[in-house]
């Protein structure tokens, strides 16, 4: 099912609104978890510590990354000399021009960390944005919700009226099913008795 937001819903039939609502909310609340832990790494140092050796690649929920960028201009040129994958990814979101000296080269790396971040809070908040409105979605959709808070009352009122008259009904059912059970007992004792001459 599509919400009116875009958002892709899948409506089971296993599992009531309640308890679906109640699933969007768990997984727009690990969302939520989520989004704070990938800013926090994204802005403490040891988001930066997991380094490699040359010429390997480190990836993660935003792409290729960079964890050499914490080393300063001399040792750039040097695993540039090397042509090391790092510093060649480096220049090529620098529009294939290296950095010529160590400002420059400190600009392309805030740039860079800069984007990484942007795409970071754009994915997050994206994700909790559909999430936030699908749990909307789920709630509009239960019955009743166009009622007002009257309406609601007097609906619960009702509610309240029937089942007290099928609580009713059950007690009767088995006050009933009792009588006869021990009506069927006895008339067995009985038959029973007769049979063995007892």
């Amino acid at each position: 099912m599509e919400t009116s937001n875009g958002v892709q819903t899948i409506k089971s039939n296993k599992i009531d609104s309640i308890t679906e609502i109640q699933d969007s909310i768990d997984s727009l609340s690990l969302s939520l978890f989520e989004a704070l832990r990938g800013l926090r790494d994204a802005i403490s140092p040891e988001s930066q510590t997991n380094t490699i050796t040359s010429g390997e690649n480190v990836e993660n929920e935003n792409g290729p990354q960079s964890p050499q960028l914490d080393l300063d201009y001399d040792d750039f040129l040097m695993a540039f000399h090397r042509d090391e994958q790092w510093t060649l990814e480096l220049i090529a979101k620098n529009k294939g021009n290296p950095p010529k000296n160590k400002e420059e080269y400190t600009k392309l790396k805030a740039r860079i960390e800069m984007e990484k971040f942007k795409a970071i809070v754009e994915k997050h908040s994206t994700d909790i944005l559909q999430k936030s409105a699908n749990v909307d979605d789920l709630v509009s959709a239960l019955p009743g919700m166009s009622r007002t808070k009257e309406e609601q009352l007097e609906r619960i009122q009702e509610l309240l009226t029937l089942n007290q008259s099928l609580d009713k009904e059950l007690n009767d059912a088995y006050t009933q099913a009792e009588k006869q059970r021990n009506e069927i007992r006895s008339i067995l004792d009985r038959v029973t008795t007769e049979a063995l001459g007892i």
